[in-house]
């Protein structure tokens, strides 16, 4: 659902040739987690599909899945994670703020940026299907890779065509609202998803829905990112003494509260993350 404009609080008056009784209306939308979703080019999609091809190791002990057979994905030279994922974490963080990566920060150790924990291939066969579940890591990752079936002709079987919430072959999101009610987030699965990518926080909710009839597999990748502990605490911030470097290693920028020099000349006010301060040296 798009967000109102402003405009959109006064319309009915104003096409009613009447004074807006108020002003300055506006939609306020409480600071929330989403995702982000995107379309692959055909340079990617290629390589996808290349792993998928040399993929051998299988997978499908690790997962939540009843699946006909899911296989663990090799990186070549970490590309993907590096040209495609990791500008995907950056753009959802200056979207939806970085708060996933410090908490995690604050209860175990300092990262020095993120890594590909795992990613896998899965081949899904008619009935097969993945339970409510999250993952491992900060964020994770689908890529619709094959839906031989439009969504239309799977929800025309006998079992949906009279229901009043189509599911199935869907893939869904599970939430809360403020409200505290259960709410849900549904892709209608079909051709025009392949090549679709979805990044979001591991810890959402989701699960995927059977398909019927067909005997194509549907083929999808998916992958988690979690923090890298490989490279230590970052060096001292300028104006910090050596009493302040655990709480810089664990995340805790509430700590501080008055902006470093160098921050004060470039009118900011708030020490926000590493790469604030990495962006001066």
């Amino acid at each position: 659902m798009p967000f109102a404009t402003p405009e959109d609080f006064t319309k009915h008056f104003v096409e009613e040739g009447l004074e807006p009784p108020y002003t300055d209306a506006k939609g306020i939308h409480p600071n929330n987690f989403g995702w982000i979703q995107a379309k692959l080019n055909d340079k990617w999609i290629r390589y996808l599909w290349e792993r998928v091809d040399e993929s051998h190791v299988l997978w499908k002990d690790k997962l939540a899945g009843h699946v006909d057979s899911s296989k663990r994905l090799d990186d070549v030279d970490n590309q993907f994670f590096n040209k495609v994922i990791l500008p995907l974490v950056g753009s959802y963080e200056k979207n939806f703020g970085s708060q996933l990566g410090i908490n995690a920060m604050s209860v175990s150790q300092v990262k020095a940026g993120y890594n590909m924990q795992n990613w896998w291939v899965n081949h899904q066969k008619a009935g097969d299907f993945q339970p409510t579940h999250n993952h491992s890591g900060i964020y994770s990752f689908v890529i619709w890779m094959k839906v031989p079936f439009t969504y239309e002709e799977q929800n025309s079987i006998s079992i949906a065509k009279e229901a009043n919430c189509r599911r199935v072959s869907a893939f869904e999101f599970n939430y809360n609202d403020i409200l505290g009610n259960a709410r849900d987030y549904t892709y209608e699965l079909g051709p025009s998803a392949e090549g679709v990518i979805v990044l979001f926080p591991a810890k959402l909710n989701h699960l995927v829905y059977p398909f019927y009839n067909c005997d194509e597999e549907r083929v999808s990748i998916s992958g988690n990112i979690g923090l890298d502990y490989t490279k230590g605490v970052p060096p001292m911030p300028p104006g910090f003494n050596n009493d302040d470097k655990t709480m810089i290693a664990h995340g805790w920028n509430d700590y501080f509260q008055e902006p470093l020099g160098e921050f004060e000349k470039n009118g900011s006010t708030e020490f926000k993350s590493y790469d604030d301060w990495e962006s001066l040296k």
